[in-house]
């Protein structure tokens, strides 16, 4: 991945991001670092799959500048519900955020 952009520098995102992909699981790695252009991760309940989904969209977005991704979920209320506070609170560093639309839905 092109880490050296002009949004982000590869430092930064080691620094930033970088311990948060320390302890992923197997099926975590696996799903956030695959080579395809599709990919899925599939689990019960309580598994982490939102935690990857959250981080891999991360990586991506600072990997290719101007790219546009959607996170979603089987019911809408769950992606206010878990992803939402998982990217803001958990994942995202505050200072990458350079715009929040929260009736839009676009960060």
């Amino acid at each position: 991945m092109p880490l050296d952009t002009p949004r982000i520098r590869k430092f930064e995102f080691e620094e930033q991001i970088g311990d948060k992909c320390k302890n992923l699981l197997p099926s975590q790695r696996e799903f956030i670092f695959a080579p395809e252009r599709f990919s899925a991760i599939s689990s019960g309940f309580g598994a982490v799959k939102s935690f990857a989904l959250v981080l891999k969209s991360l990586i991506l977005s600072a990997a290719i500048p101007g790219n546009a991704g959607g996170l979603f979920c089987y019911r809408g209320t769950d992606v206010e519900k878990r992803l939402v506070p998982l990217w803001f609170e958990e994942v995202c560093p505050p200072s990458w955020i350079r715009s929040w639309n929260k009736n839009k839905r676009v960060v």
